[in-house]
């Protein structure tokens, strides 16, 4: 059963909920859908008018960096070692002697004498 409290605060949230509006409203879906379609026969957009000389390339922009071979090599013997103990301690587990419970013999017993357990009865 529900509180009055999450009761209120529901419709209080719907309430403002109901006023909220997207900043950028987005465009029908089969819109998009059309100009997609419509894309695919056009040829390509002419190139773009550019005003303005090309800038100057700054060298120390690209840092080389070496491939850091050893710790790489360290990361794959990290790894290998944690998948080899998860590996090793799933067989330890699977590997551990298991009590089995001892089925009842199946076997029917076809006569018994009941003298052996009973006295006679005389009425």
């Amino acid at each position: 059963m529900q509180s009055a409290k999450k009761a209120v605060s529901r419709e209080a949230f719907t309430a403002s909920a109901a006023g909220l509006r997207f900043l950028v409203e987005p465009e029908p879906w089969f819109r998009i859908f059309a100009r997609n379609i419509g894309d695919l026969f056009r040829k390509a957009p002419p190139p773009v008018w550019i005003s303005s000389a090309p800038g100057q390339y700054w060298p120390d922009a690209l840092v080389h960096r070496p491939v850091a071979w050893k710790a790489a090599r360290q990361s794959f013997l990290g790894h290998a070692l944690v998948i080899m103990a998860i590996y090793a301690l799933n067989l330890a587990w699977l590997n551990q002697p298991q009590v089995l419970p001892q089925m009842p013999p199946n076997q029917t017993v076809v006569h018994y004498q009941v003298s052996e357990y009973l006295s006679s009865v005389n009425v």
